[in-house]
């Protein structure tokens, strides 16, 4: 159906835009404000939490009896969904590190420089996507309009967070292309996140098990589970939805 006043939009395309706002709403709360309520080791923290998403998303797949879709996946498939999920291992450590450790501030904005590289780079090379006046255009326009949020907040020396945020776009990018090529081949996206969590909860174990010898407090016991359930789980369901329409 098109849009009454928009003649070239479609309601699933809107509905796309709205799944995928709602998705970057979850991560803004979670990165600006939860992530620092969390005292614990950012790697232990995104392995423990990972955990808590694969849990619930397994859950869901049981209840809905569609379990055996974990393994009707071609290898070539899951080779791609481990990729993904090695992106966003990299890309999340990286960022969790940079507000950890400095300026919430530069790192957001160093962060969000994914875009420009999305668009100028990955998605030229993985998606065969041709780079458009249009899209070099809102991609700049994006990140110009996170730098003017992010000014009076900003660090203006060269802190250990600006470098990791920028470390941690160029992983974020490429997640995203990733993303984007599985969307295309048609995957469930519960199977997908599960993959995407399921990198990320293995690569960091080892300091989530150091953090559980040591002890994990009931408030950061129940922030990684929420976490889990809402971040890294429903939130990423909804975005594959969003960027499948």
């Amino acid at each position: 159906r098109r849009i009454p006043f928009f003649p070239n939009a479609s309601l699933s395309m809107n509905k796309g835009y709205l799944y995928i706002f709602i998705a970057v709403s979850f991560w803004a709360i979670s990165s600006g404000v939860l992530i620092k309520f969390i005292d614990l080791n950012p790697f232990a923290f995104y392995s423990i939490a990972s955990f808590w998403a694969i849990v619930f998303l397994v859950i869901n797949l049981l209840v809905k009896k569609e379990h055996k879709k974990l393994f009707q996946n071609s290898k070539k498939t899951i080779l791609l969904m481990l990729l993904l999920g090695l992106g966003i291992a990299i890309n999340n450590g990286l960022f969790f590190s940079a507000i950890k450790v400095g300026s919430v501030a530069n790192a957001t904005l160093s962060h969000y420089l994914a875009p420009i590289i999305l668009a100028f780079v990955f998605a030229p090379i993985i998606l065969k996507e041709k780079i458009t006046v249009k899209i070099a255009f809102f991609s700049l326009l994006g990140f110009f309009g996170i730098l003017v949020l992010s000014i009076p907040n900003l660090n203006s020396s060269l802190d250990l967070a600006l470098v990791l945020g920028v470390l941690s776009s160029i992983f974020y990018a490429l997640h995203t292309s990733l993303e984007k090529k599985i969307t295309q081949i048609r995957v469930d996206p519960v199977i997908a996140v599960i993959y995407k969590n399921l990198v990320p909860f293995i690569i960091f174990s080892p300091f989530a098990l150091k953090s559980i010898h040591q002890g994990i407090s009931i408030n950061n016991f129940l922030f990684l589970v929420l976490w889990g359930i809402v971040v890294g789980g429903a939130s990423m369901i909804i975005y594959f939805k969003g960027i499948k329409q």
